[in-house]
């Protein structure tokens, strides 16, 4: 009996990001039981996270966003760049006829969410954090585009978000049969972190959304308090000597407390040597690093994004105030006196944690697919 087929079409596999993740994991994962081919909207051949051998990855060609051009030239790279892709994808979903595709996007107004269907009969699922909001503040080309593509070619069912909240949101929106699957990992940490390092971490890209800023100012306060600690940022684009980050180190003359370390596929040892983890985000779909953190047996500080009460509870995560420095600095100062409190955060956080293992979520995934399928 020859096995389904299954396609997710995602941006790039070179870097570091939440996404890249998920979906590797995701695509590990049903490796084993379905045919599984991932299509890569770039012509970047590297691969940040490992990949199962028996999946096949294919090029869409170069991704209409990686232009640094601006005005009419990006706009006409765009738009050449876009219809190449399309072509190539209808030309790779001939080839391939997949069972069901998979698009896995950031945002909602995936260009390729849709189009196929005015030449095949194929099923697809957007699965996304459902970041954007259409704003007044878009340019006005920016929001006709996304108009047509909401109106002529994407569906309004089959779409998978990470949290209950998201749904929520989406449901609100106007959207329809949307399910709610919570993101799995794949990482075991062991041993755990015995906590005596007093090394403050946070692990992520160094994006605008993260509040690694807000974290080197928080610590800064936090240092004037007590220099016995120390803060590790491990992530892509941190590392750089003139990125906005180092300036700030060197601003708070933090340079013998603050290390600003590349991304690497081998974060284990990192979570290991760490004490207390901390998410200063401004945003998160759904933070594959706080479970990571719980699974190293860390106790962990978060804003109070949406959505994170979902994956944790009160027993294994100190909260502060979205965008408050001084709340922040505050929780640090409280969790490094509480030795005996991070120790018991940290041993419910391992039990925790189990909730989100892949033998759990899979199942949801493969309950999906059934039923898009039928």
């Amino acid at each position: 009996m020859q096995r389904i087929k299954i396609v997710h079409v995602i941006q790039n596999l070179s870097i570091q990001g939440g996404m890249q993740r998920v979906v590797t994991n995701l695509c590990n994962l049903l490796a084993d039981k379905y045919d599984i081919e991932i299509w890569v909207w770039t012509d970047d051949k590297e691969i940040f996270f490992e990949v199962n051998s028996q999946i096949t990855i294919r090029s869409l060609g170069p991704n209409p966003d990686d232009y640094n051009g601006k005005g009419l030239k990006k706009g006409l790279y765009f738009f050449r760049m876009l219809f190449n892709g399309f072509f190539k994808y209808k030309k790779l979903i001939k080839e391939a006829s997949p069972n069901l595709i998979f698009i896995h996007r950031g945002e909602i107004d995936d260009v390729f969410m849709g189009f196929q269907r005015l030449f095949y009969n194929t099923k697809e699922v957007l699965h996304t954090p459902y970041r954007l909001k259409r704003t007044t503040s878009l340019a006005i080309i920016t929001r006709i585009q996304r108009a047509l593509f909401y109106h002529l070619f994407q569906p309004k069912k089959n779409f998978i978000t990470v949290t209950e909240t998201i749904k929520q949101d989406m449901l609100e929106d106007g959207w329809q049969n949307i399910s709610a699957i919570h993101n799995t990992f794949n990482m075991r940490i062991e041993p755990k972190s015995n906590r005596t390092s007093n090394l403050f971490l946070t692990v992520g890209r160094n994006g605008p959304e993260k509040g690694f800023p807000l974290l080197i100012e928080a610590f800064a306060k936090f240092n004037t308090h007590d220099k016995g600690w120390k803060l590790r940022i491990v992530g892509s684009d941190v590392d750089t000597a003139d990125n906005d980050l180092n300036q700030l180190v060197q601003k708070f003359g933090l340079q013998n407390y603050v290390e600003l370390l590349p991304a690497t596929a081998n974060i284990e040892k990192h979570y290991q040597e760490a004490a207390i983890y901390i998410l200063p985000s401004y945003y998160e779909a759904m933070s594959l690093v706080v479970l990571e953190a719980m699974e190293a047996g860390l106790p962990v500080i978060c804003s109070e994004i949406r959505g994170i009460k979902e994956i944790t509870n009160p027993d294994v995560v100190q909260i502060f105030k979205n965008g408050d420095v001084n709340a922040l600095t505050d929780k640090m100062i409280f969790l490094t006196s509480q030795p005996e409190l991070r120790d018991s955060m940290a041993e419910k956080a391992i039990i925790h944690v189990r909730n989100f293992y892949p033998d759990k979520i899979i199942l949801h995934w493969e309950k999906l697919i059934a039923e898009v399928l039928k």
